[in-house]
């Protein structure tokens, strides 16, 4: 390979890490976002004295499958922890849904 082969694998390279950062970026404020409104939501009704488990289940159930995908493909110490507390809040949400909560 010459240096101008060179200079561009490299440019091209730079350039899907820059699209592969902004798409994590996004994923994480769509997260955040849609966690955001299930809480306020559910608190909302709590408040309102109206039955709200299934927000946990609407707000934890996609976390938990994506904190297993994570630890299942890259193994970092803190996604499994992460996942069992979603999972657990899952567990309780189905439960309480069960319950009439």
């Amino acid at each position: 390979m010459n240096k101008e082969e060179i200079l561009e694998k490299a440019r091209l390279e730079k350039d899907d890490e820059l699209i592969n950062h902004i798409n994590n970026k996004a994923l994480l404020l769509i997260v955040m976002l849609t966690v955001f409104l299930t809480v306020s939501t559910a608190v909302r009704k709590v408040l309102g004295g109206e039955p709200a488990a299934e927000y946990f289940v609407i707000a934890n159930a996609p976390l938990a499958a994506g904190f297993l995908y994570r630890f299942l493909k890259t193994k970092k110490n803190i996604n499994p922890v992460m996942f069992y507390i979603t999972l657990a809040l899952t567990v309780l949400g189905i439960v309480g849904m069960a319950l009439g909560y």
